[in-house]
């Protein structure tokens, strides 16, 4: 096995389900542990954590059916599992309730014959979970690459080598989840994961917009305490209407209206200040007028040269025209 330039010799065995080691630092074991304020250390209380999880009980079912595992679990020389914590509490269950059935008292693994650092543990866990086929969802990868940059001292660009993914991705990914520990999650907090999961999408499009009105409010730590108020208080129904936050800066009755209502109260106002938040068609034609602008000697050339480009800006004119005649009516 090959982490991080280092090769690391493995064995394969059937491990004594007592030998096993559930790790407390484990990310999803973690998130759970965060999420509801609780903080496990032994096997029979990380074990009862995880089988609360609707996926794991899932889990366990399954492999009770097929009375194994088709994948072994990935074992630290001191036995601490690195890969397989979810399989091997539903194993240590399914040991205690068949109370101690030969089915169950040991539990296939791949053991390393020396020990891995926490740091390469943290990037062979990114790297399953992001490239290989067991993926975690957009919250449990933010996570994971704040406790990298935090506990690790990895950089976003050490994390997109291992992860391959894009760097500005994983900066906004990162500073989502901070703001989130810092403003709504953190500070004793108590949150079920799944509010945790579904609210971080609202931060994620929060962070990643490049609106100056957005990037100022963002800024100042008084923006993101408001932000994550008008979340928490249900300003915003989901996620991606977060995106219509430039506009409700532009109108102070906007505004006003989303702060006392949420977002159904605003939309009326939004529209009229910004057609393009909630309409693609707008989008488009704003996109269009834009890149016409931008490229625009470069498109009297085309027009110049090319008999059908002027016949599209034609039909397109007299569309236009049509529409904005009629409108006038």
């Amino acid at each position: 096995m090959h982490v991080a330039g280092q090769t690391f010799e493995v064995e394969t065995a059937d491990l004594p389900i007592e030998k096993i080691k559930l790790d407390p630092s484990n990310p999803r074991i973690r998130y759970l542990a965060e999420t509801k304020g609780l903080s496990p250390k032994t096997n029979e209380a990380i074990r009862d954590l995880l089988l609360e999880d609707n996926d794991i009980r899932r889990l366990y079912n399954e492999i009770k059916d097929e009375k194994g595992l088709h994948d072994p679990i990935l074992v630290n020389k001191d036995g601490v599992i690195i890969e397989g914590n979810s399989r091997a509490a539903c194993y240590l269950t399914l040991h205690d309730k068949s109370k101690g059935a030969n089915g169950w008292k040991k539990i296939p693994a791949r053991i390393l014959r020396s020990q891995m650092p926490p740091k390469d543990v943290a990037t062979l866990q990114a790297h399953y979970h992001i490239k290989g086929k067991n993926k975690w969802d957009a919250y449990a990868k933010a996570e994971h690459f704040f406790r990298m940059t935090e506990d690790h001292k990895m950089t976003p660009e050490d994390i997109h080598k291992a992860t391959g993914m894009h760097k500005k991705t994983i900066e906004d990914m990162i500073a989502s989840y901070r703001m989130m520990r810092d403003h709504a999650f953190g500070k004793g907090k108590k949150h079920s994961p799944d509010l945790a999961v579904r609210k971080y999408s609202y931060f994620y499009e929060f962070q990643k917009t490049a609106n100056e009105a957005v990037t100022a409010l963002r800024a100042k730590k008084t923006g993101r305490e408001w932000f994550a108020k008008m979340v928490d208080d249900g300003r915003f129904e989901k996620g991606a209407q977060v995106r219509k936050l430039p506009a409700i800066l532009k109108s102070k009755q906007a505004m006003n209206a989303f702060e006392q209502g949420g977002i159904k109260a605003a939309n009326p106002i939004i529209e009229q200040v910004d057609p393009t938040s909630d309409s693609a068609l707008y989008r488009q034609i704003k996109n269009l007028s834009d890149k016409l602008n931008d490229d625009y000697m470069k498109e009297v050339e085309h027009v110049k040269n090319n008999a059908k480009c002027a016949k599209l800006l034609e039909d397109l004119n007299k569309v236009v025209k049509g529409v904005l005649d009629d409108a006038k009516r």
